[in-house]
């Protein structure tokens, strides 16, 4: 006769059972409740500002014809739970005396500032060099298309510009 050991199956008592089957409960229960709180705490991080809003970018009769002309705004940003306030500027440039235009100063290359250089008749951004005209237009560089162009209104002679918060 031959000892032979026989494959032995670990039986589960019964307080083990109870404890595993506890555990896997607690562990759904604590997920169902963890997942939804994240999201509340996470979510406004993750919110794209689709809010807009006129700004007084100034009146028309500042502007010079055909002389573009800096102005400077200050616009509430919301990023996350953070509302900062920070200063951006555009340029307004009027054609004739109802004619007008109103542009970024954010060359489209790389998002540096364009400066308008009045004796070359051009913006110029310093970054990479990249050169428009004064209605925006791309000239030479890397920029891959003009500046960008604001939606406008004129109210009781003062210039609007649309954003967005």
């Amino acid at each position: 006769m031959h000892n032979v050991k026989r494959a032995h199956s670990p039986e589960v008592s019964r307080r083990g059972f109870l404890t595993g089957f506890i555990l896997w409960v607690s562990a759904a229960i604590g997920a169902i409740i963890t997942v939804p709180a994240l999201g509340f705490f996470v979510s406004p991080a993750n919110k794209i500002s689709t809010a807009e809003k006129w700004i007084d970018v100034g009146k028309l009769a500042d502007v010079k014809i055909k002389s573009p002309t800096a102005v400077t705004f200050n616009i509430k940003i919301k990023d996350g739970w953070v509302t900062s306030e920070t200063a951006q500027t555009v340029f307004i440039v009027r054609e004739d005396e109802k004619k007008y235009i109103v542009l970024s100063n954010q060359c489209t290359h790389l998002s540096c500032k364009v400066a308008w250089h009045p004796d070359k008749n051009e913006y110029i951004c310093p970054c990479h060099n990249g050169i428009y005209d004064m209605e925006g237009g791309n000239i030479s560089g890397p920029p891959p298309r003009p500046l960008d162009r604001y939606k406008t209104k004129l109210d009781n002679g003062h210039v609007f510009i649309l954003v967005k918060e």
